[in-house]
């Protein structure tokens, strides 16, 4: 019975010094706190034999020091999450921030909304103002029209108002009206 007891005892310390060096090449490989390794690499690495490995990780994980993460294929390396390495997620608080990004998202889209409508309006002036430019030009052209010659005529018409001038000529004399008569618009 004596005998029975040393060699569980004799297991139990086999079985922990196989998690032990097990865990050293878990936290010498780890990297983003995962370590993807096949359990033959394992074994080489560490000496504990290939058999042994599967029960090292499981008993790491039953004391919460790893995480096995499920393998895709049987065939793809393990791979290993070190417990120490996982950040706690506080789900109320994550909850939390997205409602408030989501509230600024909404008061953001609401402030383009706004900005597009004052570019539009801006377009609108913009463009109107280009108009006034224009008839200022045209108003300019006339004024001087008017200083050098006589007025003929004047004609209001929808949207426009002519306006007929003989130029005079700078000798003194005046120019016949049908070389020299010149329309002019002018939009109301």
């Amino acid at each position: 019975m004596d005998s029975d007891v040393n060699n569980v005892n004799d297991l139990e310390k086999l079985e922990f010094d196989a998690a032990e060096r097990v865990l050293n090449y878990i936290q010498q490989h780890v990297k983003d706190g995962r370590v993807t390794a096949s359990l033959r690499d394992i074994s080489e690495a560490t000496g504990v034999k290939y058999q042994t490995v599967p029960r090292a990780l499981q008993r790491l994980e039953a004391k919460n020091i790893i995480k096995l993460m499920p393998r895709k294929r049987h065939n793809d390396p393990n791979i290993i999450q070190l417990v120490s390495e996982v950040t706690p997620v506080d789900f109320l608080k994550s909850r939390t921030l997205i409602k408030d990004l989501l509230s600024e998202l909404e008061h953001a889209e609401a402030y383009i909304v706004k900005l597009e409508q004052k570019v539009a309006d801006l377009e609108r002036k913009s463009k109107k103002l280009a108009e006034l430019e224009d008839t200022c030009k045209k108003l300019q052209e006339a004024s001087e029209l008017l200083q050098e010659g006589e007025i003929i005529s004047v004609q209001d018409m929808p949207g426009a108002r002519v306006v007929l001038i003989r130029k005079g000529d700078v000798a003194g004399g005046s120019a016949e009206a049908s070389s020299n008569d010149t329309d002019i618009k002018q939009n109301s």
